[in-house]
């Protein structure tokens, strides 16, 4: 396989992970977070900000670096640059371990908010 479509390739995966990263914080912060505030004040129940905004800080940075090498890595001018394709890789790696993880904090937080609340009305 030649170098052109090898950096063509990596630069779309980490096009497509990177805006899939963004796109799943979107969702949760404008999805379930917003309503579980809502429980939590209705009800006076204290926030875990770290599982609440804990993902954002990890994510926005791996996802960004993730966005910047797709489109560096898609940009003609390069094509041979051997430390963009290095790079691809690396973020690709990093950000296809962290997608995971996320997935398990921002469900862990959603459940421990519902667990606090429903302790709370006991």
């Amino acid at each position: 396989m030649e170098k052109a479509s090898q950096h063509k390739i990596i630069g779309i995966a980490n096009l497509f992970l990177g805006i899939l990263l963004v796109f799943f914080l979107v969702v949760i912060f404008l999805g379930p977070y917003p309503k579980l505030g809502e429980l939590y004040t209705d009800f006076g129940i204290e926030r875990n900000s770290f599982l609440t905004y804990g993902p954002v800080f990890l994510v926005l940075p791996i996802s960004a670096l993730n966005i910047f090498s797709g489109v560096r890595l898609l940009n003609k001018a390069n094509k041979d640059n051997q430390a963009a394709y290095k790079l691809g890789i690396v973020s690709l790696v990093i950000s296809s371990l962290m997608f995971f993880p996320l997935v398990g904090l921002t469900l862990a937080n959603v459940v421990w908010s519902v667990y606090q609340l429903t302790s709370a009305l006991q």
